[in-house]
């Protein structure tokens, strides 16, 4: 017998205040708003109105906007006159018309569906969709057979003994289609919104919120949709109650004045008083999926440090992983409380071996943009941390990436082989280490090795944020923009807060020369003083007129030279405007001012012809990356395009 659709919960297609203060009954579908789901083989991607399976075909907007009702009543019956309302505006439609559409999916299912689902009549009353529901990511569609799959990069030597996780994801070949949807933006670190490691065995049992003056069903909602966030293997989400050596979630949501407060409650094993009681305001257009997704991340955090040797850890260590959990978990997150929650855990227990590691690795971060004493003092906190967690965990990955941010920016080869060493020692479970290579790949323009390794990141952490956003726009670098541009519109789709994910758009959209989608985003660029001479940049390319392009490119100049305002994107403006060396002494500075992780610019499509200069390859030889590229054979992924720049014949391949 075939299941009934098992969403409850789990399927918030509508991301909207008026769904989520009635559940049950939606106003007019949304299709821009509609998270994707999976119905067997088939996966439904309501904002592209697409459905993929063998192949990808594209429904038409009511025929969609039906599905999508359906897939949401949970296996309940939907009257036709429900139909009307949400998918036709309630306008008056004849039979034929919803008789068209519900043999349409009908013929979707046979076609399609290999027997996973099906609509059944019920007579005078309305329709039900019979099948298994289940949410799911935009890109975790099966790849199709015209997409050509990505060619696996070899990795160093490994141990072979290592972790089979690891092993299994190194040898599969990820098509762009089959990987889900990324950090940092200019000066944002690759931290940023990172799960860190999970201990083995670890348990999180969640219990129904009280959910007073909600719609009925929202307290198995909120319990339905904690369980089924996605985690690693070693970490499980289960309905409560919690087993003898397990952590429990309970609490209560309340509405507030401009949305929900949610006062969670998270307790150790055998604790009776909770290690985690904070009250969490969330703004009404925050869905209870969204919520509940963002609490057990917060939790599963905690768990993880808590768990951690030895696990009877003192309050104010437990206090400040706790704060730095729920501040790394933020879109927009404050750095300074970070490093000061980090502070507060490591002193507080000095085997804290998670809390050492993460703290190494962000006075690293600071240090490579530090100059001379400050960065000196940073870097000798950095060591200390590093030896005390090396001291208790040696073959833990973290404290490799921890010695590699501790190195200097120019370091290139110690760098890499730092990397290369984690990925050798015990995985954190969250694909980080592939996460910090793919950093590195991106700062010396291995590009190509950079999507891959972001691939093998999202293969294990599927839900981070960051790292899909960061994917796409490392695709739009190696000339496929198309393709992370679908992954951009997917995840506008689904989000109400677009602003970091605009950000990202925006680069990808240049490097694309997508003149159209970059001017809509102009918006997000933090500068007033930038985005107001960036409008003419881009209207001058969208036209083609050579001298407009460089009277706007020369309008960047005197912006360039305020510390304040430089960034990545005026150093891509001068490049697009024709200024090179004003381009090239603006990547410099930038180096100069944020270590490694703004050479990105470099290797942009737009910096092509500012790197035929010779100030280009001035640059290159002064900070160590010419003989990085030179004595190890790894030439940047420029030195192969047919505009290669002349320094390229000085380096030869790796044989």
């Amino acid at each position: 017998m075939m299941a009934n659709c098992v969403v409850a919960g789990l399927l918030t297609l509508r991301h909207s205040a008026s769904f989520d203060s009635d559940m049950t009954t939606p106003d007019q579908i949304d299709l821009a708003r509609a998270s994707a789901f999976r119905l067997g083989p088939i996966t439904v991607e309501p904002a592209l109105r697409q459905v993929t399976a063998a192949r990808s075909e594209t429904l038409e907007p009511r025929v969609m906007q039906v599905l999508v009702v359906l897939a949401m009543a949970n296996g309940g019956i939907v009257s036709r006159d429900d139909l009307v309302r949400q998918c036709w505006e309630g306008r008056v439609v004849g039979d034929d018309s919803i008789n068209r559409v519900i043999a349409r999916l009908r013929k979707l299912a046979e076609e399609h569906g290999d027997g996973a689902f099906r609509i059944e009549t019920i007579n005078k009353v309305g329709y039900r969709l019979i099948g298994q529901v289940v949410l799911t990511a935009p890109s975790q569609r099966p790849p199709l057979a015209s997409e050509t799959p990505m060619v696996p990069y070899t990795l160093e030597p490994q141990n072979p003994a290592g972790d089979v996780r690891r092993r299994q994801v190194s040898a599969l070949q990820w098509s762009v289609g089959g990987i889900a949807l990324l950090a940092a933006t200019a000066g944002t670190i690759f931290w940023a919104n990172r799960l860190p490691e999970l201990a083995d065995g670890a348990q999180l049992a969640v219990m129904p919120f009280a959910t007073p003056g909600f719609p009925p069903g929202a307290a198995e909602t909120m319990q339905n949709a904690m369980r089924s966030t996605a985690a690693p293997e070693a970490f499980r989400v289960v309905n409560g109650p919690a087993s003898p050596g397990g952590y429990s979630l309970s609490g209560r949501l309340v509405r507030s004045e401009g949305g929900i407060t949610a006062y969670p409650e998270l307790r150790a094993p055998g604790n009776q008083l909770p290690i985690w009681t904070p009250q969490k305001n969330y703004s009404s257009s925050m869905s209870m999926t969204d919520i509940a997704t963002d609490l057990v991340k917060i939790s599963r955090c905690i768990v993880n440090g808590a768990s951690e040797t030895p696990q009877r850890k003192t309050p104010a260590a437990i206090a400040g992983w706790a704060s730095y959990c729920e501040e790394n978990m933020k879109i927009v997150y404050d750095e300074e409380r970070q490093l000061a929650s980090l502070r507060i855990a490591a002193r507080a227990e000095p085997s804290f071996v998670l809390a050492h590691a993460t703290l190494a690795i962000f006075v690293g971060r600071r240090a490579q943009s530090a100059q001379g004493a400050d960065a000196d003092v940073l870097r000798a906190e950095g060591l200390r941390a590093v030896a005390a967690a090396e001291k208790i965990d040696p073959d833990n990955a973290l404290i490799y990436l921890a010695k590699s941010a501790l190195t200097q920016a120019t370091e290139f080869k110690r760098r890499e082989s730092l990397v290369a060493r984690a990925l050798q020692a015990r995985p954190d479970g969250w694909g980080f280490e592939f996460q910090h290579q793919a950093y590195f790949f991106e700062s010396v323009g291995r590009t190509r090795e950079m999507v891959v390794a972001r691939q093998r990141t999202l293969a294990i952490s599927p839900n981070n944020y960051t790292e899909k956003l960061a994917f796409a726009a490392g695709l739009s670098m190696t000339g496929r923009y198309q393709e992370a541009r679908a992954i951009f519109v997917r995840d506008a789709a689904m989000r109400t807060d677009r602003s970091k994910s605009d950000l990202f758009w925006f680069r990808g959209a240049i490097n694309g020369q997508d003149w159209k989608t970059a001017r809509r985003l102009l918006q997000v660029l933090p500068q007033d003083r930038v985005r107001t001479k960036m409008a003419p940049m881009i209207d001058a390319l969208a036209s083609g007129d050579k001298a407009a392009i460089g009277t706007a490119g020369a309008a960047f100049e005197p912006i360039a030279k305020d510390p304040d305002l430089l960034s990545p994107y005026v150093a891509i403006a001068l490049a697009l405007g024709g200024r090179n060396e004003a381009a090239v002494s603006a990547a410099a500075r930038l180096f100069a001012q944020n270590g490694p992780f703004s050479l990105y610019v470099v290797y942009t499509p737009a910096f092509s012809t500012a790197r035929q200069t010779p100030e280009f390859e001035a640059f290159v030889r002064d900070i160590g990356l010419f003989d990085y590229w030179q004595s190890l054979g790894h030439r940047p992924d420029f030195c192969l395009a047919t505009d290669a720049p002349p320094l390229c014949a000085d380096l030869k391949p790796r044989s």
